[in-house]
């Protein structure tokens, strides 16, 4: 009799065990600034890319050599917004003339 009792015990705390791992419970979601925490603390180093050859090394250590003025900064920035300025407008009539061919193609006017 106390050797029947025994398996039964066991099958029964077997059972219990393999519906309990069976149930795995989810870690409550992270926030964003923990996941951006957690990836600034997992990768403190910083990679630099070697240069393709020396002159374009040499040309990096020159240009962030010479310091800036804001004035500078401030040319150079109305300059690349006047090129934006002219790129967008060379895209749109690109975009116009291919769209007015596209309609001759399929017969619309």
């Amino acid at each position: 009799m106390a050797d029947e009792n025994v398996p039964t015990a066991n099958v029964t705390a077997s059972t219990d065990r393999g519906v309990a791992a069976s149930k795995k419970q989810r870690a409550p979601r992270r926030t964003k600034a923990a996941i951006a925490a957690a990836a600034e603390a997992a990768s403190p180093v910083v990679k630099r890319r070697k240069p393709r050859s020396k002159n374009v090394g040499q040309t990096a250590r020159r240009i962030t050599a010479k310091p800036v003025s804001a004035t500078d900064e401030l040319a150079e920035l109305l300059q690349l917004e006047e090129d934006n300025k002219r790129l967008r407008k060379e895209l749109a009539a690109k975009l116009r003339a291919e769209n007015a061919d596209l309609r001759k193609r399929l017969g619309i006017t």
